[in-house]
């Protein structure tokens, strides 16, 4: 469940940040329905409790 202005929290993870802005802009932004993005950048992982096995690699 995600509260406030978003819809959706979807955790990426890529190599670079012209990977990020790559990933961003060719394959989420052109999802239907993507009217507007938000970015935030993770400097430390303090505790990682997400499984993401299964999830789609993007490359």
């Amino acid at each position: 469940m995600v509260a406030g202005p978003f819809d959706y929290l979807l955790p990426v993870r890529t190599r670079d940040m012209q990977h990020f802005r790559m990933v961003l802009g060719d394959k989420i932004n052109t999802l239907p329905g993507i009217l507007r993005t938000n970015s935030f950048a993770v400097m430390e992982v303090v505790q990682q409790s997400c499984d993401f096995h299964g999830a789609e690699q993007v490359v």
